[in-house]
């Protein structure tokens, strides 16, 4: 069943939940830092016992794109949204390792009318996700293009 639209003017700040939980495999790992964030110790499981992780761990963009993927898919698979502007605060608190669940908790934190995207307001997003034992593995704060309700008569 397909939810109703939600505009700029649907957002409440304070609004927020969780998504279910996405868990990376080691394959999916090695895939994306192949592809994306070549270092050892995304790539190989030796050396990166050998690293300051001390055990295989996913990159920081791969642990983002999962978060992003999340929210695309759970919360903004109903809002208006037009593109993200950009983002603050991110920081990575502690490796994502293969076969760990990861979900996002995510609070809309504030409405700013102001965008340089024409019928569209801003909206900013702060996230954390947490791995399957509630411990933070990263937060960022997202802002975002969000398409205005169009008046009507």
């Amino acid at each position: 069943m397909t939810r109703p639209l939600r505009f700029w003017e649907d957002l409440t700040p304070g609004e927020g939940g969780e998504t279910p939980a996405v868990t990376p495999s080691r394959e999916d790992i090695i895939s994306f830092a192949r592809d994306y964030d070549p270092q050892s110790f995304h790539l190989d499981e030796e050396a990166a016992r050998q690293s300051l992780f001390g055990g295989l761990a996913a990159s920081g963009w791969h642990t983002a794109s999962m978060a992003f993927s999340l929210l695309r898919e759970h919360v903004l698979d109903d809002v208006a949204w037009e593109s993200n502007l950009g983002f603050d605060n991110l920081r990575w608190t502690r490796p994502v390792r293969p076969d760990e669940p990861l979900r996002a908790r995510y609070v809309w934190r504030e409405l700013l009318p102001e965008t340089a995207t024409p019928g569209a307001g801003q909206a900013r997003l702060d996230v954390q996700v947490v791995e399957g034992d509630d411990t933070l593995a990263m937060e960022m704060s997202l802002l975002m293009a969000i398409r205005r309700r169009r008046e009507t008569g």
